[in-house]
């Protein structure tokens, strides 16, 4: 079983590799991700593929802390 922790762990080893695929992995098909600088909510795994995607090419320097504090 996967603990928060690892998925939390595993999300910022995405982000940093820039890795859409592997970041939308993490997300049931149907999720719904809020992002408060989009306004509106993300829907579906393939679009928040999409919004991963687009935001590594909009901020490639961008960068995310690998821990989880539970």
């Amino acid at each position: 079983m996967t603990t928060p922790s690892q998925v939390v762990t595993e999300r910022a080893i995405a982000f940093n590799s820039r890795d859409a695929a592997r970041a939308a992995a993490l997300y049931h098909e149907e999720a719904t991700s809020m992002q408060a600088a989009l306004g509106e909510p993300v829907r579906g795994r393939q679009a928040i593929h999409d919004n991963f995607a687009a935001f590594f090419r909009v901020f490639p320097d961008s960068y995310a802390q690998g821990r989880a504090r539970l």
